[in-house]
């Protein structure tokens, strides 16, 4: 009996609505919207942060620890045969060391060694993303632009020495003004 007086009075309430005399004009509204949107995402985010500050390094798996002084950074396949000598070398010094593709494809993701921790990363920003949070005493890259003004991937902070690899025996009038300074 409780119930349906209840639903009775929430049905009444719903229909027979006193008017407010109120206005809220279009862009008054579209304010308070952004407002409420921008603070819902500004709470997540900010919650996200909190999260991967407090429980990110959980994840680290030990190899990736150790691996922490030489980091190899390769863009795809294609720079294999340039990567192959250096990679088989470290291993057979039994150097521990990363190797961070973006390729699904690349000969590298299927090399099993205890020295070698080597990851797919993401293509577009959440890679580049992801390779400026490394951490490394060196990094080997066939890419020289790494942190020129206008290039996609910044330089990564907590990177000590950038080592460019030649891939090829051409002239180096393509590469962006201080690309090979560091």
């Amino acid at each position: 009996m409780k119930f349906k007086k209840s639903i009775v009075a929430g049905v009444s309430l719903a229909v027979w609505v006193n008017p407010a005399y109120a206005y809220l004009d279009p862009s008054s509204g579209g304010a308070l919207v952004s407002t409420l949107i921008a603070a819902v995402v500004g709470l997540l985010y900010t919650g996200k942060s909190l999260f991967y500050r407090l429980f990110g390094n959980l994840s680290r798996e030990p190899a990736a620890q150790e691996a922490s002084h030489i980091l190899i950074f390769s863009e795809g396949q294609v720079y294999w045969s340039t990567f192959r000598l250096i990679v088989n070398e470290l291993i057979a010094r039994k150097i521990y060391f990363q190797y961070l593709t973006l390729d699904l494809h690349d000969p590298a993701l299927t090399i099993d060694s205890p020295y070698m921790h080597s990851k797919l990363l993401p293509r577009g920003i959440r890679g580049y993303a992801r390779i400026e949070r490394t951490e490394a005493a060196v990094m080997l890259s066939t890419t020289p632009n790494i942190g020129t003004p206008g290039y996609p991937l910044n330089r990564p902070p907590k990177v000590g020495k950038m080592v460019h690899v030649f891939h090829s025996v051409t002239g180096v009038s393509m590469y962006k003004k201080y690309s090979l300074d560091a």
